[in-house]
């Protein structure tokens, strides 16, 4: 659901689908569906399978992940301040997540849903470097947001079988915090786009 508003949102702030030609739609729409809805649901499989502690962790070495994908496909150089912020973030990670005062629990199937949302994260964002560099950012946050879409909404009827869609007690804060959600997640695809066809990867991952 939150794939489907953010879609909402950016197709009515563009005011309709972009204009591209097929072969970049289904280049854009596989980036989307693999980078974006594939790391969605592999960052949801972790987390629930694992600690918070781990969670964070892990995902503390998305930024590392972005960094070293820019270096291997798009052959960028970090330059050591680059390299130095990198660290430093990975180290705040390490202190707000508990490692130090809790230790880290879970491990196996945790860790490989982790990590595989470290990977397709990273090729994500270098995807959306490379192509928002040559298009419009616009059309390459809305056409990726299509794409998560398409892989995660059908993932509502497996949650209908297992009768996890709809909750007795739902409430208006939840319905008003989905939206929040959907609505922030499509700005925040926007900006993320416009950001990287502006900046290299490995200095957007210091951020």
């Amino acid at each position: 659901i939150r794939f489907a508003l953010a879609t909402a949102t950016l197709l009515l702030i563009g005011r309709g689908l972009p204009s591209l030609d097929p072969q970049m739609w289904r280049r854009l729409l596989v980036i989307g569906a693999v980078g974006l809805g594939g790391q969605a649901v592999a960052m949801t499989a972790g987390i629930d399978a694992g600690s918070s502690t781990l969670g964070a962790l892990v995902l503390g070495l998305e930024p590392i992940g972005v960094a070293v994908a820019a270096v291997l496909v798009a052959h960028e150089r970090p330059t050591p301040a680059t390299l130095a912020g990198l660290a430093l973030g990975l180290a705040g990670v390490a202190v707000v997540s508990g490692l130090f005062t809790s230790g880290v629990s879970g491990a196996g199937r945790p860790v490989a849903f982790l990590l595989l949302t470290v990977v397709l994260f990273a090729g994500y964002t270098v995807s959306v470097r490379r192509e928002a560099g040559r298009l419009d950012a616009g059309a390459v946050a809305v056409v990726t947001s299509i794409g998560a879409s398409i892989l995660t909404v059908p993932l509502i009827a497996l949650d209908a079988v297992r009768g996890e869609v709809v909750q007795p007690d739902l409430h208006a804060s939840a319905v008003a915090a989905m939206v929040y959600i959907g609505v922030g997640s499509g700005i925040a695809y926007l900006l993320f786009a416009h950001v990287l066809s502006r900046l290299p990867a490995s200095r957007f991952a210091v951020a």
